[in-house]
């Protein structure tokens, strides 16, 4: 079961029993319902099993890992949209800030700064996204840490 710890740099066993409390109150009584209801997960809240449903084995690849220094991309495409449209428009129009800068010159640093954005966005996707390129999880350094305190 998850742990406040996975989302933190606090070690599994500093985690309170209040804390554990809460996150398997919150599993229980709506995480788990909620993706029972849309066929994500089989759960049996009597014998308090869970199984992963037919439908949910599709779902991983709409799932991402978000790191806590992650960029929110969708609204930095929005701005970049919605500035590059303004100043167009207002460019084709006559009026400032269009007109302070050649409209053609606008074109091409707008095609450069959504080419700058997916270029970061897909670099940060790629090579610092992905499971297993940062660092491993806690649960797999306890276990490592454990059989390597074994051997000694």
């Amino acid at each position: 079961m998850p742990t406040p710890s996975s989302d933190s740099t606090q070690p599994v066993e500093a985690v309170t029993a209040t804390e554990r409390n809460r996150v398997q109150t919150a599993l229980l009584q709506f995480h788990l319902p909620r993706m029972e209801d849309i066929d994500v997960v089989e759960y049996d809240p009597r014998r308090k099993r869970v199984g992963l449903a037919e439908r949910g084995r599709d779902v991983d690849i709409y799932l991402s890992v978000v790191q806590k220094d992650d960029i929110p991309w969708g609204p930095v495409y929005l701005w970049v949209t919605g500035i590059t449209v303004g100043v167009l428009l207002t460019s084709s129009v006559g009026i400032p800030p269009g007109t302070f800068v050649p409209y053609d010159v606008w074109l091409v640093m707008f095609v450069l700064a959504i080419g700058l954005v997916s270029t970061v966005h897909t670099y940060q996707n790629y090579f610092q996204m992905r499971l297993g390129t940062t660092e491993r999880p806690p649960e797999l350094e306890r276990e490592h840490t454990e059989e390597r305190d074994q051997l000694t």
